[in-house]
C-alpha cells in the first residue's frame, strides 16, 4: 500500500502531504519523483508530531466495506516504525504508536467511504519486496580498515536479515487530578534514534569485501572507539522493486559469531547524524512500487 506507507511515514517524520492527493515534489520531508519516493528527517525536529484518527475496520465476512467491528483512535501519533527484512519473506513495516482515546462501533464510518481515505493498491502483490537479494554496502576511508591512498573501502554484504527501527520517544503529558480519570492534554517528542541490527554469512576473511575482512578488520582496530561508517541497505536487491536505506554516519558495534547450520554474524549499528544541529541520520528511498 504505497500511500498507506507514505502518510504513516509522513506522520513519523514530522511532516505533512502536500497539497491535492500528490506528494510534494520538493526536496525535504516525504516527497516523490517519477521513480522513487523518499523520506528523510529533515522536517522532522519538533516538539510535537502531526496527529490524525486512525479506524481499525474489522469484517468476519472478507469483505472489508460492510466491517462487523470498528475502533476508532482520536488524536493518534505515531511513535516508531521497524522494518523487518529475511532471506525467507517480504519485507514488513511495523507501526507503534499512540493515542488520545478509542472507542467503540458498529458499520462503516462515512470517513472511509470518503475520497479522504488511503486504499491504494490494497490487493496488490506485484510490489512485495523480497529479500533474497538484499545487500548492505558498507564503506570507510579511515585506513585502519583497508582504505589506501584515500580511497573508500568497501565492503559488499548479503544480508540473510535483520532489522531497522526510528524510534521518536514520544512521552505524554498528563495532568494528576483526583478522584477522575486521568487523559493525556497532548504528546512530546524525546531524543529520536535509529538503530538496527542486520545478519550475514560468515564469508572468506581472505576476501577483501567480504563479511569475515570486516569482522577481521574490526576486531583488530584497537586504537579506535568510533567505528563510523557509511551504510547502504538495499532491500529486495539491485533493481525494482526495492527500497533502500542510506545511514551516513552509521555505529557498528562489534560482530557476534552465530554458530547453527551454517556460522553467520550479527552485526548491530546505530544512525548519527553528522553533527549535533543536523537531521540527515537516514534517508529512505522506494522504488517501483506501483498498484496492480
Amino acid at each position: 500500500m504505497v500511500m498507506g506507507a507514505g502518510e504513516l511515514y509522513s506522520a513519523n517524520v514530522g511532516t505533512a502531504r502536500a497539497a491535492g492527493n500528490n506528494w510534494g515534489s520538493t526536496s525535504t520531508g516525504v516527497y516523490s519523483t517519477t521513480s522513487n519516493l523518499t523520506i528523510d528527517f529533515a522536517k522532522s525536529n519538533k516538539t510535537a508530531l502531526r496527529t490524525f484518527e486512525m479506524f481499525f475496520a474489522m469484517s468476519s465476512n472478507n469483505n472489508p466495506t460492510t466491517p462487523d467491528t470498528v475502533y476508532k483512535l482520536t488524536d493518534a501519533v505515531v511513535n516508531s516504525v521497524t522494518t523487518y527484512f529475511d532471506i525467507e519473506g517480504i519485507a514488513q513495516l511495523q507501526w507503534a504508536g499512540f493515542a488520545k482515546n478509542i472507542t467503540h462501533s458498529t458499520g462503516m464510518p462515512a470517513v472511509l467511504t470518503s475520497a479522504l481515505k488511503v486504499d491504494e493498491a490494497t490487493n496488490s502483490t506485484n510490489s512485495f519486496i523480497r529479500n533474497r537479494l538484499t545487500t548492505a554496502n558498507v564503506s570507510t576511508t579511515m585506513p585502519e580498515f583497508g582504505a589506501v591512498g584515500g580511497n573508500s573501502k568497501y565492503y559488499n554484504i548479503v544480508l540473510t536479515g535483520g532489522s531497522i527501527t526510528i524510534d521518536n520517544g514520544i512521552t505524554y503529558l498528563t495532568p494528576e487530578e483526583l478522584a477522575k480519570v486521568n487523559i493525556p492534554l497532548g504528546h512530546v517528542t524525546g531524543t529520536r534514534s535509529v538503530s538496527g541490527t542486520f545478519t550475514a554469512y560468515l564469508d572468506d576473511d581472505t576476501s577483501a569485501n567480504s563479511s569475515g575482512a570486516l569482522f577481521r578488520n574490526m576486531v583488530a582496530n584497537t586504537t579506535k572507539d568510533r567505528n563510523d561508517f557509511p551504510i547502504t541497505f538495499s532491500i529486495g536487491g539491485a533493481s525494482s522493486p526495492k527500497v533502500e536505506f542510506v545511514i551516513p554516519d552509521a555505529h557498528l558495534e562489534i560482530p557476534t559469531h552465530s554458530i547453527e547450520d551454517v556460522i553467520s554474524l550479527e552485526v548491530n549499528f546505530s544512525g548519527l547524524p553528522s553533527d549535533i544541529s543536523n537531521t540527515n541520520e537516514m534517508t529512505v528511498k522506494y522504488y517501483g512500487l506501483t498498484p496492480a
